[in-house]
C-alpha cells in the first residue's frame, strides 16, 4: 500500500478551505465598501419629507407652485394658475359665483360681475346690483338693487331701468304706457295715451280722470268735477269754465246747463237771456205769467206779483 496517496488527499483539502476563506473575505470587504453608498441613498430620500412626517408644497420641474383654492396668499403672485386671485381673506380662489373679490377683474369668465357685496355672480334676475353695470345680458337691468329684465311690472327709478318694449317707468315700475298704466306725469305715458290724469295714463277722452284741462284732449277739453268732458248739459263742473258753449251755465247743483226756464240757479247770472231772472224757487225764469215771485223783481218788466206769481200789468 501506498502511504502517499492520504498525504496527497488531506493537502488539497486544505487548499480547498483556505480558497474558500479567501472569497468570503473579498464579500465581507465589498460589502463594507458599497454600505456607504447605501446610507447616502437613504439621507437624500428623507431630505424631501418635512418634520413630522407631513408633505409639504411641491414645485414642478418648470418651477410653478402646485395647490388650488382656499390656499393662503399674500397677493395674487402666491396663487397658482387654477385659483389665480388673492381674496382679503388671504385665500386663493378661482373667481367662481360667490367667490369674493375687488372688482370684475377678481372674477372668472362664468361670473364675471363683482356685486355690490364684493362677492362674483352672473348677473342673472334678483341678483343684488348698484346699477347696470353689475347685470348679466339676460338680466342688463338694475332696479331697486336687483337685476331683471325690464319687463312690464319690473322696479324702476328711471326709463333707462326698462326694456324698449316697456320703456315707461312710472310710479316706480316699468311698463309700456298705454291705457291705465301707473303715472307721475305725461313723461310717463305713450303717445297714444299721452296724458296722465288721475295717475294713470289714458288719452283724454270724455269721462277720463283728471285735475286739469291738460289732462284732455280736445274732444272732451273741459276737467269738471275730476273728469274731462266736453261740458253738454248734465256735465259736472266747478264754474261755467268747465261748462261748452251750448251749455254754459255751471248750476249750484254743479252741473252745467244752458240757463234756459226752469234750470237751478243760484243768482241771475246762472241764466240765460231768455230766462233771465233767477225766481224764489231758485230756478231761472223769464218772469211771466204764472212764475214764481215774492215780489215785482220776480217778475219782468210790465209785471207784478200777486199771491205770489207774476201777472200782467
Amino acid at each position: 500500500m501506498d502511504l502517499r496517496l492520504p498525504i496527497l488527499r488531506a493537502g488539497a483539502l486544505a487548499l480547498l478551505i483556505a480558497g474558500c476563506s479567501g472569497d468570503d473575505g473579498d464579500s465581507a470587504g465589498t460589502s463594507s465598501t458599497s454600505s456607504p453608498t447605501s446610507e447616502s441613498s437613504t439621507t437624500e430620500d428623507a431630505s424631501s419629507t418635512s418634520v413630522g412626517g407631513e408633505t409639504s408644497t411641491t414645485t414642478s420641474d418648470s418651477g410653478e407652485t402646485t395647490g388650488g383654492e382656499g390656499d393662503p396668499c399674500d397677493d395674487d403672485s402666491d396663487c397658482p394658475v387654477t385659483a389665480p386671485h388673492c381674496g382679503e381673506d388671504q385665500r386663493c380662489y378661482d373667481g367662481s359665483s360667490g367667490d369674493p373679490c375687488v372688482d370684475d377683474s377678481s372674477c372668472s369668465a362664468l361670473a364675471p360681475l363683482c356685486n355690490p357685496d364684493q362677492l362674483c355672480q352672473t348677473g342673472d334676475a334678483g341678483q343684488p346690483c348698484a346699477d347696470n353695470d353689475d347685470c348679466g345680458p339676460l338680466s342688463p337691468y338694475c332696479g331697486e338693487d336687483m337685476c331683471h329684465d325690464g319687463g312690464a311690472g319690473q322696479p324702476c327709478e328711471t326709463p333707462e331701468d326698462c326694456a324698449p318694449t316697456t320703456a315707461y317707468c312710472g310710479a316706480g315700475i316699468c311698463h309700456d304706457g298705454g291705457a291705465g298704466a301707473p303715472c307721475e306725469g305725461d313723461i310717463d305715458c305713450a303717445e297714444d295715451t299721452p296724458h296722465c290724469g288721475g295717475e294713470t295714463c289714458h288719452d283724454g277722452g270724455n269721462g277720463e280722470p283728471c285735475e286739469d284741462d291738460d289732462d284732455c284732449n280736445i274732444l272732451a277739453p273741459n276737467c269738471g268735477g275730476g273728469f274731462c268732458q266736453d261740458g253738454s248739459a248734465g256735465d259736472p263742473c266747478e264754474d261755467n269754465d268747465d261748462c261748452s258753449v251750448q251749455a254754459p251755465y255751471c248750476g249750484p247743483q254743479g252741473k252745467c246747463h244752458d240757463g234756459s226756464e226752469g234750470q237751478p240757479c243760484a243768482t241771475a247770472t246762472d241764466c240765460s237771456a231768455f230766462a233771465p231772472i233767477c225766481g224764489p224757487l231758485m230756478t231761472c225764469q223769464n218772469g211771466g205769467t204764472g212764475d214764481a215771485c215774492q215780489d215785482a223783481s220776480d217778475c219782468k218788466a210790465g209785471y207784478n206779483c200777486v199771491a205770489s206769481e207774476c201777472v200782467s200789468g
